[in-house]
């Protein structure tokens, strides 16, 4: 629910895209605002594909381009077990179960739960 120009932005100006980029404390961030207006614009491209992406990168010196035909995590390019626990590991960091003795593989092998809900309720005990 976030223009493409913002998110841009925002990646371009705190180097990585996580769930706090869209806090209302980093939506009405006048820096990011600032960047999206002024530096960044976003165009149609009809000659990619549907989920593709083209980003380019122009600087004082150069010129950058950056190219993604399948998003990560798409079930066309799944992720490894080595991001989806780094993932996890991310999403455990910060939260409240950070330091509570949680083992984020938990929630990359689910066959070995007795059932979800009973681990989505333990989740919420913590």
């Amino acid at each position: 629910m976030q223009s493409a120009r913002y998110v841009a932005a925002g990646v371009l100006v705190t180097r990585g895209c996580w769930t706090d980029l869209f806090s209302d404390v980093r939506r009405h961030d006048p820096v990011i605002d600032g960047f999206a207006r002024q530096k960044v614009s976003v165009l149609r491209h009809d000659g990619l594909p549907e989920s593709a992406v083209r980003v380019t990168v122009a600087t004082a010196s150069d010129e950058h381009v950056f190219e993604c035909d399948i998003p990560p995590g798409d079930p066309g390019n799944p992720m490894t077990f080595e991001l989806l626990l780094e993932k996890a590991r991310r999403c455990v960091g910060g939260s409240v179960l950070e330091g509570r003795s949680f083992d984020v593989n938990r929630l990359l092998d689910l066959s070995g739960e007795v059932s979800v809900a009973s681990l989505l309720a333990e989740l919420r005990d913590r």
